[in-house]
C-alpha cells in the first residue's frame, strides 16, 4: 500500500501568455483597458531618427576600425564597397524573398 496522499500535478505557467499580456510595446498607450496606437507622424519621425542614428553609429565604428587596421597592418588596407547598382539588385532580391 502506498503511504501518503497522491501528488497533485503542478501546471507550469505558459510563457507565451506571459509574454503576450505582460509585455506591450512601449509606444502604445493604455486608455480605459484598451491600447491606443500612437500618432502616425510621431512613430514615423521616431523610426527615421532611430535609423539615422543607427546608420551614423555603424559608419563611425567602421571608420574607427579601419583607422586602427590601417595603422597596425603592414599591408595596404582596402575597403570594398558595393556600387549603387549592385546594392539595388541585392535589395530587390531581399524584398522578393520576403514576399514569398
Amino acid at each position: 500500500m502506498a503511504q501518503g496522499s497522491l501528488k497533485s500535478k503542478l501546471k507550469v505557467p505558459n510563457m507565451k501568455n506571459k509574454q503576450k499580456h505582460g509585455v506591450r510595446k512601449q509606444s502604445m498607450k493604455k486608455q480605459r483597458g484598451r491600447y491606443i496606437q500612437p500618432k502616425n507622424a510621431k512613430v514615423k519621425e521616431n523610426e527615421k531618427l532611430k535609423l539615422f542614428l543607427e546608420k551614423e553609429i555603424k559608419t563611425n565604428i567602421e571608420n574607427e576600425v579601419s583607422s586602427v587596421a590601417i595603422s597596425n597592418e603592414a599591408k595596404k588596407f582596402h575597403i570594398v564597397k558595393l556600387s549603387k547598382q549592385a546594392a539595388g539588385r541585392i535589395e530587390k532580391k531581399r524584398k522578393q524573398k520576403g514576399k514569398k
